[in-house]
């Protein structure tokens, strides 16, 4: 469908052979770097699906436990705190407690980190986008002992994911939320706007223009499409999850472009960005196959 931009992101369900390779390497069955070759194997073969089906994808992230382990691996002044439930599912996260201001690790671009393997600082591919929590989210799963507040935190995490993208080679990033806001988009979230294309992955709460000024619009805001009145104010191509990542059920391909067509009617035939409404993570891995090949064959130009 031309006008139609299509985004892959976050942790991608694994082989079944990774699955047991990780288990074997946690039992010290197998060594760290026996299992990076796996790692790099498994991503290279996502990598060549993310590519064909999508204009835009991040990392597959098949070695990442939870969207906040890898970066608090990278943070001083941020550490481990007790597993909590993620939402209503029968996933966890490591919860981050913020212990001081957070700073980028010395050595932050180094594999040493058991919990990151490897770190986001690690991409093969250089047409991904680095996918990073954003700070919104990442603040509101932490236990703030420090109690320095999300905007001084923000602001921190912020220069820390800067000099990530940069060690990265990065132009682009998607920045993903788990929780919806409490009002709108916090004005804070436009930090990286301007120095990056940024598209954030926003789960709703936006019902009016956030306070503050944004320095510039994101490249795109993945929006409810209730929403899609107010995300002019912050983006350049609007988007939308359209393919359901929390579902085993297979999308029907024709109802999905009939919304499509609707939804770009009623933005005045704008450019439209289409995604998922989670990682695939939470499915089978053949069943996210399929519901890849789904978005695939919604086309894009």
């Amino acid at each position: 469908m031309d006008g139609i931009k299509r985004l892959v992101y976050g942790i991608y369900p694994r082989s079944d052979s990774l699955r047991i390779q990780i288990s074997r390497w946690e039992r010290k069955k197998v060594g760290t770097e026996d299992l990076r070759v796996e790692i790099r194997k498994e991503k290279e073969e996502i990598i060549e699906a993310f590519r064909t089906s999508s204009e835009f994808y991040t990392d597959p992230a098949v070695n990442w436990h939870d969207l906040f382990r890898p970066v608090v691996g990278l943070l001083d002044g941020v550490s481990f705190g007790r597993l909590e439930r993620y939402m209503e599912t029968n996933t966890f996260y490591r919860q981050p407690v913020i212990n001081a201001l957070p700073t980028l690790r010395a050595d932050f671009h180094e594999q040493a980190v058991e919990e990151n393997l490897p770190p986001p600082v690690f991409q093969e591919d250089a047409n991904s986008w680095l996918l990073l929590p954003s700070p919104y989210s990442f603040y509101r799963a932490s236990q703030d002992r420090a109690g320095i507040g999300f905007d001084k935190f923000s602001e921190a995490v912020f220069s820390a994911y800067e000099e990530i993208a940069r060690t990265n080679g990065k132009s682009s990033i998607v920045l993903r939320e788990i929780f919806p806001y409490d009002d709108s988009i916090p004005s804070s979230l436009g930090n990286l706007n301007g120095k990056f294309n940024v598209i954030l992955v926003t789960q709703g709460g936006i019902r009016k223009p956030a306070p503050g000024k944004f320095a510039g619009k994101f490249y795109s805001v993945v929006v409810q499409e209730e929403e899609l009145g107010f995300v002019g104010e912050y983006s350049g191509i609007p988007g939308i999850p359209i393919i359901d990542a929390k579902n085993t059920r297979l999308e029907n391909t024709e109802q999905l472009r009939n919304r499509i067509k609707e939804t770009r009617e009623n933005l005045g035939e704008r450019e439209l960005l289409i995604t998922t409404n989670h990682h695939l993570d939470f499915l089978p891995r053949i069943i996210a196959d399929r519901k890849l090949g789904i978005l695939k064959s919604l086309g894009g130009q």
